[in-house]
Order: C-alpha cells, then structure tokens, then sequence
C-alpha cells in the first residue's frame, strides 16, 4: 500500500485522531404515495326554486361527489312600490263590420186584411214551399223552384207539379218570394215565367256570398191567356249551389183582377 500524503506523526506517535470526509450523493426514489379522494367529474346547475320571502338562499347537491348538481332556492323579495299609471294609448282602429247573421225564424201570421168589394175574386191560386231543398245551378240552365204545397185556389188549375195554369184570362197580380243562400259568391237571378219564358219586368238579380242568407220578393201586373203557365225559376252565369233557407223558403200567388 502506497500513501503519497505525507503524516508529520508517522512514525512519532501520538498522533491526533484522523478525519475522514464523506460526499453525499442523490439517494434512490422513494415509492408512490397513495392516492387522493376523486374530485368531482362535473358540475352542473340543476334547479332554481323561488324560496319565500325573508327566508335565507340556500344550494344543494342533488347529484353525486363526482357529478354534483347544484340546486338552487333563492328567497323572493319584497315587492316594489306601486309604479306610476301609464298614459293612455292611442283608440285602435275599427274592426271590419262582420258577416250577416243567418236568417230569423218566420214571422208570426199577419192580421186578416178587410173584406173585399162584393161578388170576391174570381179567380186566384198559391203555391208554396216549406220543405228543404237545393238548386244546382249551371251557367245560363234555369232551373225550376220547387213549389210543393197548394195554397187557397179558386178558378184556377195547380195540377201540373210547381205550376198555376191559368184558367180564364184576364189581368193578373202575381206576388213571389224565396229565401235561401249560395255557397259561394255568383250573380243569380229569380225569374216569374210565363210558358217557361221570363216575364218582362218580374227578374231580380242579386250578387250572392257564400252562406249569407237573401230573399227575392215582389209583385207585378201581366196580362195571361187561358191555360197560360205560371212558375218560378233560378239562373245562373256562372255556377251555384243555392240552398233555401228553413220554413216557408219559396211563395208564388196568382190573383186576379181585371178580364
């Protein structure tokens, strides 16, 4: 063994104790500590309820430590003055004026008109109609009123189905009325027929909307001829379905007043 530090002591002894010096090194890894509480996974806001006034707010977890839901009770507050009255706002402009209503119920029988001049009529006859029924109407094809009840008659044959046939000629009033509705607009016109021809004077043409109830009525002075035929008929220039109206929804009378 080779000592290449010189000792003054050596070889006298005593010799002062020797002094060995140690260098510190970095030491191994330890190992892994254990693992902490799982935090949660999430947080989400569930509820928010309105508490009642003067209470305190409060939040509560309705989920788990891992996926919490908050839910919420704030308390209500108190309530606020009463705030000043608004101004008045401007009138709204008026509404459109509304569909006609349908038609009423038939009148009550009118009172018994007085006593004619000596020796009566000597010729008169009605027929009328209280049944349902329906037109169906095609550009320009008239089509017959149907008339199926027989009112007072005298001198007068109402044999033939929607007709009065003239029995002795002369001067005749003739008065008439429909009620009913269309059920879409059309221009449709009544007519009085004489021999299935209009007669000049006794057409009325109304402009119909659909389901808005109107009546034709009205009266006129021809002169008819023995065995003449007398009816009502409806026309068309485009297509309609007309739909009378309940009750007595179609009147023709016949009466004569001069030969």
């Amino acid at each position: 063994m080779f000592n290449n530090n010189p000792n003054p002591c050596q070889p006298k002894p005593p010799c002062p104790p020797k002094v060995i010096y140690a260098v510190a090194g970095t030491g191994p890894t330890g190992p892994t500590g254990a693992t902490g509480p799982a935090g949660p996974a999430t947080i989400t806001v569930g509820t928010t309820t309105l508490g009642a006034a003067g209470t305190l707010p409060s939040v509560t977890n309705s989920g788990t430590n891992q996926n919490a839901i908050l839910d919420f009770v704030i308390p209500e507050g108190p309530t606020g003055p009463t705030g000043a009255t608004g101004a008045t706002g401007p009138i709204g402009a008026t509404g459109p004026t509304g569909a006609t209503g349908p038609t009423g119920p038939q009148g009550l029988t009118g009172a018994t008109g007085d006593t004619g001049p000596a020796g009566g009529l000597s010729a008169y006859g009605s027929l009328y109609n209280t049944t349902s029924q329906t037109a169906n109407l095609t550009a320009s094809v008239p089509v017959q009123v149907e008339l199926g009840t027989t009112g007072p008659v005298f001198n007068i044959d109402t044999e033939t189905e929607n007709e009065i046939t003239i029995i002795d000629g002369g001067t005749y009033k003739i008065d008439y009325f429909i009620s009913g509705s269309s059920d879409g607009p059309a221009d449709v016109t009544l007519q009085v027929r004489q021999n299935a021809q209009p007669i000049a004077g006794a057409t009325i043409t109304r402009s119909l909307t659909a389901g808005t109830g109107t009546i034709y009525s009205g009266s006129i002075l021809a002169e008819l001829n023995d065995d003449d035929t007398i009816d009502l008929a409806l026309v068309t220039t485009g297509s309609a379905n007309i739909t009378f109206a309940s009750g007595t929804n179609a009147i023709l009378v016949v009466t004569k007043v001069s030969s």
